[in-house]
């Protein structure tokens, strides 16, 4: 049975076709990985041959979407971590490199993917590429994300994802790709009245609201713990976030998804010194921030 992309999924009575997508499907689509720790790689390869054999010896070590709902339910009943989860994602320009442009996924509209962001920054108000970091400056081919737990609450290392990273790359010939960049993120978390740990972005606000759902025990969860859906209605279909895979075994149950990489800046002091002046106009206070963002 094709799997319907105009509705939401209920992981307890899939069927053996929604099974079997998620089997195929990488993880980090249908919902966040949930690791607080991560090391973002980005590569070029070197070698047409070589480079895809590293993409399939990679891929072999891939989280799936299906691996990830199992150890995210076994988390939330026992707190055992499942431990680091990997992806790999390619970019347009590493399909043409590895002469593989008959597999790569078309967006929608067509062009978006193909060009990339560097030929698309005037239309994100984004610097010249020539005002980038060095190493974001030319287009890059592919990028291995490693997600996993910190050392401690207020670290910012995290053993287990320098240890995968190890193991990842070394599954791979060196000669066969050239590491341009890495970027090390870390979520940040407080704790609330409760004494429930949440997400907050830069500026303190919780993160993660608002967020699109595409799986029925999400949006349960979402109704159940974290209210506002009388308000704001999370579901969103699956055709949301997912693509065909031209290039899977099965294209009834081979999708993707478009991974978008944004490096920002960020001027939290400059945000909150004008939220406090805008909120002393309004006799808001903190608010006005909250109502910006």
């Amino acid at each position: 049975m094709p799997i319907d992309l105009d509705k939401v999924l209920r992981l307890s009575s899939a069927n053996a076709d929604e099974k079997a997508m998620l089997a195929d499907l990488q993880m980090n689509i249908l919902d966040g990985h949930g690791r607080r720790s991560t090391r973002n790689i980005f590569l070029n390869f070197l070698e047409v041959g070589k480079g895809r054999a590293f993409v399939r010896a990679i891929a072999e070590h891939v989280t799936s979407a299906q691996q990830q709902f199992d150890e995210a339910r076994i988390y939330r009943n026992s707190g055992k971590s499942g431990g680091p989860v990997v992806g790999l994602m390619l970019s347009s320009a590493g399909y043409a490199f590895l002469g593989r442009e008959d597999i790569m996924p078309q967006p929608e509209d067509g062009g978006a993917f193909a060009e990339g962001l560097l030929a698309r920054g005037a239309l994100l108000n984004d610097p010249p590429g020539s005002k980038l970091e060095p190493s974001y400056r030319e287009r890059i081919h592919a990028m291995i994300l490693i997600g996993g737990e910190p050392d401690g609450e207020e670290k910012w290392t995290s053993a287990e994802v320098e240890l995968k990273e190890d193991e990842i790359l070394g599954l791979a010939d060196p000669s066969s790709f050239d590491p341009i960049v890495m970027e090390v993120g870390r979520a940040i978390f407080r704790r609330d009245a409760g004494g429930r740990a949440e997400g907050i972005e830069h500026f303190g606000y919780v993160d993660g609201r608002s967020q699109p759902l595409m799986i029925e025990e999400l949006i349960d969860r979402e109704r159940d713990e974290n209210g506002g859906i009388d308000i704001w209605d999370p579901r969103f279909p699956l055709r949301q976030v997912l693509v065909p895979d031209p290039g899977a075994a099965d294209a009834d149950t081979g999708f993707g998804s478009f991974f978008v990489f944004r490096k920002l800046e960020q001027d939290v002091r400059g945000f909150k010194d004008a939220e406090e002046k805008l909120g002393k106009q309004l006799g808001i206070d903190e608010l006005a921030g909250a109502f910006l963002v």
